[in-house]
């Protein structure tokens, strides 16, 4: 946990539930056990708050797995199943949920999946 001493209004220091996406992808993904989830996910907002003292990463929003509630998410799924040369660049990747969601869920080929958060994105997933 950050030190309370330091730590902004915002930022999120009870935490008893992760997001249901982020579970889910963290479980089948990453090989995490269930009940090992939480530990996991606070063990790693503080490594990576240490490094960038953000709002995402405090409040818990690093986590959060949005693309495919997005308007043009199916022109982009398309694209990447049709042409395996193709790409996608998340510019604020964070730990890079969103990449990881594309893998996992669409079945996305990884090419190259560099975490912008000093590799906080490898050891939590």
């Amino acid at each position: 946990m950050a030190d309370t001493a330091t730590t902004p209004d915002w930022y999120q220091s009870k935490v008893t539930t992760v997001d249901p996406d982020a579970r889910s992808l963290l479980e089948e993904y990453s090989g995490l056990q269930p009940d090992e989830v939480l530990s996991h996910v606070l063990a790693l907002r503080d490594e990576a708050f240490k490094i960038f003292p953000y709002p995402c990463i405090g409040q818990m929003r690093f986590l959060s797995c949005h693309l495919a509630r997005l308007p043009f998410y199916p022109r982009v799924l398309a694209r990447l199943q049709a042409h395996a040369s193709a790409g996608f660049l998340d510019a604020g990747c964070c730990v890079g949920q969103e990449l990881r969601y594309l893998v996992h869920r669409a079945k996305i080929p990884a090419r190259s999946l560099d975490s912008a958060a000093s590799g906080s994105g490898d050891s939590g997933f």
